[in-house]
């Protein structure tokens, strides 16, 4: 899980973090980097402008709404200012049409899947920078770094029930808006939906 290989690795870098994770439920504060905030990767992707942001179902999604008020830190579980201010002056009406640029989206466990996808990836990839030659061989790795924390342990169940809400209107945004933009191109669509959907599951549960 995300939260878990950034907080060890700020650890493994000799970074000050509170040991309960639960103190970092909602923004970045204190000029720390780990928070669950950022794990609303589609509050961030919403600010390129490529979905409308005027639908409700669209807008709850990016603020968590569904989820509002079963935290202790509820103020601080919306988007970023930068989307809330762009909302609440209604220019999104008025640029729906967003930057023009393509949008690339892969899954990172794309990288390490055992069958095509990686070589597919590594196509798409190739592609969407107009590279004439073959990239080299994507190869997987696996961290032998000792944890700081084991995102699995009771003691950060909370933290972890926050993540999959999280992902799970990040899943949903992704697929049933970020998608429907021509614009933006998916690597390997069948393997990048599959693991989409996982988002959507405690990763410990399945574990266990």
């Amino acid at each position: 899980m995300w939260f878990e290989s950034f907080y060890n690795y700020q650890v493994g870098r000799n970074v000050s973090l509170p040991a309960s994770t639960s103190s970092l439920i909602g923004k970045c504060e204190n000029h720390q980097k780990v928070c669950t905030d950022r794990a609303r990767f589609h509050a961030a992707l919403a600010r390129l402008r490529k979905t409308p942001l005027v639908e409700k179902k669209e807008v709850d999604l990016l603020f968590g709404t569904r989820y509002e008020g079963n935290y202790s830190n509820t103020s601080s579980l919306h988007p970023p200012q930068q989307l809330r201010r762009f909302l609440d002056s209604g220019k999104h009406k008025k640029q729906q049409d967003g930057f023009p640029n393509q949008l690339l989206l892969y899954e990172v466990r794309q990288l390490h899947q055992n069958d095509t996808t990686p070589r597919e990836l590594s196509e798409t990839l190739r592609n969407y920078l107009d590279i004439q030659s073959d990239l080299p061989p994507i190869l997987s790795y696996k961290n032998i770094k000792p944890r700081a924390i084991n995102i699995c342990d009771d003691e950060h169940a909370n933290v972890r029930r926050l993540l999959v809400d999280h992902g799970t209107d990040a899943a949903i945004w992704i697929k049933e808006y970020l998608m429907e933009n021509p614009t933006v191109e998916i690597a390997s669509p069948e393997s990048f939906v599959r693991l989409l959907d996982s988002w959507s599951a405690d990763p410990c549960a399945t574990a266990s």
